[in-house]
């Protein structure tokens, strides 16, 4: 399924006039309470279940909880079969949110954890700010940046940026890999040529 639907459910879910505070809790606790209890997932997805009946269980657990554009955003989800997707939809209602609110999310991979050296981490975030708005990824007006830093032993040294779709891969393991491809065909070129 194409990133346009789930992008679609979540205008739909913006346009109803709720906060988007409570629309972000009420989908949070929605994907929480599915992963605690399978029997709830089953149920909201199973389309052996009548949808008057989901309804009816909604109403009668959610009860004045939430609002009811809330509660029919629900079941417009579950009766177009959508509902195994939330995780998708909520994906794309927070891109959403974050682009009405002027937000970008960034993620940043490097090898080991800088701990508490707040210098060296706003050294690295102007970089990357930097570099990326050259590159045309970032746009340089007045955005807020959230920055989330994860490590990964694995990339050796470097650093990998992803904002959304994009990844900028300067990791040692890339180039590695990328070294040693090209060594293995330049070894299939000289044998090519010396017909070995």
């Amino acid at each position: 399924m194409k990133q346009g639907v789930y992008r679609n459910y979540a205008l739909a879910l913006l346009e109803t006039g709720v906060s988007l505070e409570e629309a972000e809790r009420f989908l949070l606790s929605i994907r929480e309470a599915c992963q605690k209890s399978r029997k709830l997932r089953l149920f909201l997805e199973s389309p052996r279940v009548r949808l008057s009946e989901k309804r009816r269980f909604l109403e009668k657990v959610l009860g004045d909880k939430i609002s009811p554009l809330l509660l029919n955003f629900l079941c417009i989800l579950i009766s177009h079969g959508r509902f195994g997707e939330l995780d998708k939809v909520i994906s794309a209602f927070m891109e959403e949110v974050d682009h009405r609110l002027g937000r970008l999310r960034l993620e940043i991979t490097v090898a080991r954890d800088f701990g508490q050296d707040q210098a060296l981490l706003e050294q690295m975030e102007a970089v990357v700010k930097e570099l990326w708005i050259k590159r045309g990824y970032l746009d340089p007006r007045d955005y807020q940046y959230i920055w989330k830093i994860k490590t990964d032993p694995e990339i050796l040294g470097g650093v990998k940026i992803k904002l959304g779709d994009y990844l900028l891969d300067g990791s040692v393991q890339r180039y590695l890999k990328e070294w040693a491809f090209r060594a293995h065909e330049k070894k299939r070129e000289i044998r090519k040529s010396w017909h070995i």
